[in-house]
């Protein structure tokens, strides 16, 4: 997230989670991100106030991009930052996405029933099932496609999409 997002509303850090799959630090704000897969919906968790909140996902499932109070994810199952875009696996709808600047937006992915191994240029490219992400050192994002026994990467530069490595036993 960035300054100028909108803040998540405090509230009771006891608040109960629904699956929540993935944490990463993000330094700039000084809080976990926390991938609430089982609501469709990402939240934060200030340890310092402490306060737990929505950060991202209106809760219906979906791809839908947008302001991150009414997007739609699809069972967030892993994040990672490289300090100023958190990046998710949306494993439901087989995408990888981002946040940045208070919007979701999709970068690779086309809906809940698209899916397959496809690499090549962001719109055409297909993953199936990915749980995980990470920030490489080099700025492009590796991707754990499980389904597909892979590991891709995305570059968020020229906006294509190869492959690592496969033949995995469903990476995540």
């Amino acid at each position: 997230w960035m300054q100028g997002d909108p803040v998540p509303q405090a509230s009771d850090p006891r608040t109960p989670m629904s699956s929540p799959w993935d944490v990463v630090w993000h330094h700039g704000w000084h809080e976990v991100a926390v991938a609430m897969a089982g609501i469709h919906q990402v939240w934060s968790f200030d340890p310092v106030a402490p306060a737990l909140g929505v950060r991202a996902g209106s809760t219906n499932e979906g791809l839908v991009d947008g302001d991150v109070e009414r997007a739609w994810l699809a069972q967030t199952s892993g994040l990672a930052t490289d300090g100023e875009t958190l990046w998710l696996a949306d494993s439901e709808t087989s995408s990888l996405r981002r946040i940045r600047n208070g919007v979701v937006h999709t970068e690779v992915g086309r809906g809940l029933f698209d899916f397959g191994h496809v690499d090549g240029a962001a719109p055409e490219a297909l993953f199936q099932h990915p749980l995980g992400v990470a920030v490489l050192a080099d700025g492009t994002v590796a991707v754990a496609d499980t389904y597909n026994g892979a590991v891709r990467r995305f570059d968020p530069v020229n906006r294509q999409v190869s492959t690592l490595a496969t033949g995995l036993a469903e990476p995540s």
